[in-house]
């Protein structure tokens, strides 16, 4: 039983972590037309998908990571 659940939980998380990489990896291949920016918001996020979050803030990409009680600070 251990072993299924452990392989659940492994493909749940590779899922999530595909989906993430996707949405990025979609978002900087056809960036929006509009001048607003792209926030990430950061609600636990695993090491590998923050730092490929990292990565885009870093780039010339009008991309920002900020964590969910920051997220009001964009809006006002």
């Amino acid at each position: 039983m251990r072993l299924l659940q452990d392989g659940v939980v492994a493909a749940l998380a590779a899922i999530g972590l595909t989906a993430v990489i996707f949405l990025l990896v979609s978002a900087i291949v056809h960036p929006r037309r509009c001048n607003g920016d792209m926030i990430i918001v950061d609600c636990g996020l695993a090491d590998e998908p923050r730092r490929v979050a990292e990565l885009l803030c870093r780039s010339e990409y009008e991309v920002y990571l900020c964590q969910r009680e920051e997220l009001t600070d964009f809006f006002t």
